[in-house]
């Protein structure tokens, strides 16, 4: 009797890849949104998980599947299954990894510095670090921004408006999955004086938000234009947020050309700095088109780039006391 046409690996096969990619799919979910019954989740994903090894190292298969075909046939593909679901594994593990890191780098923010206000970042060590930051996202042009720092091979934060988000939710996803950190720019971008009862909705409404989407909970803050006092910062620190202000002002929010951005912000860089840029609220094609140049300048005078949480973990450790082995 000949051997089925549909023989015993390609049915196990489909049907193990098809199980663990949507275990992959279903870890991701449950990284973005544990908040939501974190219990059953993980249940789930440990069944489907039993489901697909189970698939793979379960020999006397029903007789249906196994009607036509030899125990030669099973012997034979073994190992490529096993090996298949390793590889399968292997991934799933990867996206975990993937998506702890993300939300650790949103949550690395030194206690020293947490309900603090920073409006520049010194480091004694003269240490050429610089932290781009976009603001007013997530937009039609936070995408090529992401595609700019992918090339480049670095990471930027972004102070995101709530009210932003909805209609540009893949490219917020993207921000954190590409392990950039994510701030607080409020809901509506208000500059006038607000009470803290609506302090308390602008902050709170985004930090909803960006969680349900990404997973990742906020814990900076940047006013909407720099302003100190009209309720929004005070709310903030309450909550021990870190004001993020910013010591280089690209200044691309004006009408400025792209040769003036860019000799701006390599005049004014220093160690520590933190660049305010933007990626919404506006045509923002300048900045996108100087944001090469600015990057390569930089990289070619020595800096490198990091987040705000990197940079504040950078002056954390120069505060720490230096023991004195001595001093056993």
């Amino acid at each position: 009797m000949q051997p089925a046409s549909t023989p015993y690996n390609v049915v196990a096969v489909t049907l193990s890849i098809g199980i663990d990619s949507f275990s992959i799919f279903m870890s991701t979910l449950y990284f973005r949104r544990k908040s939501r019954r974190p219990r059953r989740r993980a249940t789930f994903l440990a069944t489907l998980f039993v489901l697909s090894a189970l698939l793979l190292a379960f020999r006397p298969l029903p007789a249906k599947l196994l009607a036509r075909t030899t125990p030669q046939q099973i012997t034979a593909v073994r190992p490529e299954l096993e090996a298949a679901l390793v590889r399968q594994i292997k991934t799933v593990d990867a996206q975990l990894v993937k998506a702890q890191e993300a939300i650790s780098v949103n949550s690395a923010i030194p206690a020293q510095f947490q309900g603090q206000i920073l409006p520049k970042i010194d480091l004694q060590s003269g240490e050429k670090v610089v932290a781009l930051t976009f603001d007013d996202g997530p937009w039609t042009h936070t995408p090529e921004v992401l595609d700019i720092l992918k090339k480049f091979d670095i990471k930027a934060t972004f102070f995101v408006i709530g009210r932003h988000i909805a209609a540009h939710q893949e490219a917020l996803k993207r921000v954190v999955k590409e392990g950039h950190a994510v701030g607080n720019h409020t809901w509506n971008h208000h500059y006038h004086n607000v009470s803290a009862q609506t302090a308390a909705a602008e902050l709170g409404q985004t930090a909803n938000l960006v969680k349900e989407v990404t997973g990742v909970e906020t814990v900076m803050f940047r006013p909407p234009g720099g302003n100190l006092t009209n309720g929004l910062v005070n709310y903030a620190t309450g909550q021990n947020y870190f004001v993020a202000m910013w010591s280089v002002d690209s200044r691309d929010y004006t009408r400025t050309t792209v040769a003036a951005m860019t000799e701006r912000v390599l005049r004014d860089a220093h160690s520590g700095a933190i660049v305010l840029m933007h990626d919404g609220g506006g045509n923002r094609a300048a900045t996108v088109e100087a944001l090469p140049q600015i990057i390569g300048q930089l990289q070619k005078q020595g800096y490198r780039f990091v987040t705000v949480p990197e940079l504040l973990e950078l002056k954390a450790r120069e505060s720490k006391p230096k023991i004195n082995p001595s001093q056993g």
